[in-house]
């Protein structure tokens, strides 16, 4: 296992913000990890025991730690069937994201993981949601530590939903100075969502 560029990870280097950010971005499958082990660590604050783990606490506690910034996020989210905890959300309900959540600080890049990426088919899922927040949150802004080039921010917490929004669209994106074959297929494609949920962040995690 190791970065983005194959090279083997060492030592300490889940320790640090930059190694766990890393991992958690390098693989779609690691991301899954550390982000269940990271909700173990904010339900029961546990140390951790392995390599998931440790990135999921670093991640945790350096999005405690952010300056809270008023930058809208953006969360696109496919599935095959109705959601129904996102279907019944109203204005002034509450969500709860108690784990570690990734954003696009770019509203066309998060339509692209509303599509099914799981198969590597990038078809399109019957049932698209956006999550959007507005106003001041705490982040993590991963780019700079990644490279991957998606303004991802990871973050958390409890949110107020502001407004629910239906039939809103967006348009995947150009790539970000990738050349991914499977990407570059659904270029320009419209993503639908069913509903867009504009929350604001009352706490982190």
């Amino acid at each position: 296992m190791g970065d983005l560029q194959g090279h083997p990870f060492r030592g300490n280097q889940w320790t640090s913000v930059a190694g766990s950010a890393k991992l958690y971005a390098g693989h779609a499958i690691n991301g899954r990890k550390v982000a269940h082990e990271s909700e173990a660590y904010i339900r029961e604050g546990t140390e951790p025991t392995e390599e998931f783990g440790t990135a999921a606490q670093v991640l945790v506690d350096a999005v405690r730690r952010a300056e809270p910034q008023e930058k809208p996020l953006y969360r696109g989210i496919g599935a095959d069937e109705p959601v129904p905890e996102l279907e019944g959300l109203r204005a002034g309900d509450t969500l709860e994201l108690n784990r570690l959540t990734s954003f696009s600080a770019r509203r066309s890049q998060a339509a692209y993981y509303a599509r099914d990426t799981r198969s590597y088919a990038l078809k399109s899922r019957d049932v698209a949601y956006e999550i959007a927040v507005v106003g001041k949150s705490r982040s993590l802004a991963t780019d700079a530590l990644t490279g991957m080039g998606h303004r991802e921010h990871l973050t958390g917490g409890r949110f107020r939903v502001v407004r629910v929004m239906e039939n809103q669209s967006a348009e995947i994106p150009e790539p970000d100075g990738s050349d991914d074959e499977m990407y570059n297929r659904v270029v320009g494609e419209q993503v639908w969502y069913k509903k867009s949920i504009v929350v604001e962040q009352v706490e982190v995690f």
